[in-house]
């Protein structure tokens, strides 16, 4: 899936004035047009949907835009990510959270998209203009994160009478499958660093306050409630039947 969004986004050109979609770009992500089955986060839980790994896609271009100086719509992830630092991620879903570059630059820009499999990584670089700062003329952007403040972390709630997950995990007679992990929520400062040509950081200015929420974990069991009272009889039955058929069936199957 993501040598796929790779090859999509590969080339792209974005003129001037234009703001360019990577959801219209690849269309939806189905099984009939070709993605894979991969885990995708849907409600604090992954579950497994086509086009699964996408956003590795989408994070890696949503920095190659920031230090290119594009203008951005962005979403977080709901849960945070390994693979890239806190607050320097992007989602997106095909029916959901879009990544969006607005090009404000007087020539186009380029997209260059490439993966390498043995290595597990994507590089994403934009090729345009250089980026000029009215105070320090020819810059480079970068970007960091700090001051990571974490809420405290929710339970789980049991939930029982179950055979399957929501999304159609089996759950073994007498067991239990932990949906959702609990997950406190999240908040980090990101800041824009701004270095001349040679990599010396010049300033820095505050770019955004990065949330994510909180998660009550969820766990699904396939057993019944033990906080449900259990009733039995306490008697037995004191009355029996007093007649009985007094005479035979006079028919029999032929």
């Amino acid at each position: 899936n993501v040598a796929k969004m790779s090859g999509i986004i590969n080339g792209v050109e974005i003129a001037p004035g234009v703001e360019w979609s990577i959801n219209e770009e690849a269309g939806p992500r189905t099984y009939a047009n070709g993605w894979l089955g991969a885990a995708g986060i849907k409600g604090g839980a992954y579950v497994t949907e086509p086009g699964g790994g996408v956003c590795q896609i989408s994070s890696t271009t949503y920095n190659a835009a920031i230090r290119a100086g594009l203008t951005t719509d962005a979403s977080h992830h709901s849960i945070i990510s390994g693979y890239i630092p806190v607050g320097l991620d992007a989602t997106i879903s095909s029916n959901g959270p879009d990544l969006k570059l607005l090009n404000e630059y007087d020539t186009t820009v380029f997209i260059v998209s490439y993966v390498n499999k043995d290595e597990y990584n994507v590089t994403v670089e934009i090729y345009g203009v250089p980026i000029v700062d009215e105070t320090y003329g020819d810059v480079i952007f970068d970007f960091s994160s700090r001051n990571r403040r974490n809420g405290s972390t929710p339970g789980t709630t049991d939930f029982y009478g179950y055979t399957a997950t929501p999304d159609g995990e089996p759950i073994p007679v007498g067991g239990s499958v932990l949906y959702v992990s609990p997950h406190a929520s999240t908040r980090i400062d990101v800041y824009k660093q701004i270095l001349d040509l040679d990599g010396n950081e010049l300033d820095e200015v505050f770019f955004e306050e990065a949330y994510y929420p909180s998660y009550t974990g969820k766990r699904y069991w396939n057993t019944a409630d033990p906080a449900e009272p259990t009733t039995e009889p306490t008697t037995e039955p004191t009355t029996e039947p007093t007649t009985e058929p007094t005479t035979e069936p006079t028919t029999e199957p032929t």
